[in-house]
């Protein structure tokens, strides 16, 4: 699964348009976040935060996309305070 997600998102940097690839990138990410807090709930963990920099490596992005993302409101940090930013892969995406 985390195979294919890389390889989607390579086309969707290739081909910033194609809303079908994008569709099924984010669908991919859901199915992958899901596992994630399956398996968070299952080991009784807490959920990871993560710094902006390692959350748009994370992603696969650069952190000025990631940004970018905000500004959009396509994704959400967790936590916000002035300049510091924490993600969460759970509450960024959805």
């Amino acid at each position: 699964m985390f195979e294919r997600c890389c390889v989607l998102r390579r086309r969707v940097e290739e081909c910033v348009h194609n809303d079908g690839v994008w569709r099924e990138y984010t669908q991919t990410l859901d199915v992958l976040l899901r596992v994630e807090e399956q398996l968070q709930r299952q080991y009784r963990t807490e959920p990871v935060v993560y710094t902006t920099a390692e959350m748009a490596q994370r992603l696969g992005v650069t952190i000025k996309t990631l940004l970018a993302w905000k500004r959009e409101g396509v994704i959400q940090p967790s936590f916000a305070h002035g300049k510091r930013l924490k993600w969460r892969l759970s509450d960024a995406l959805r």
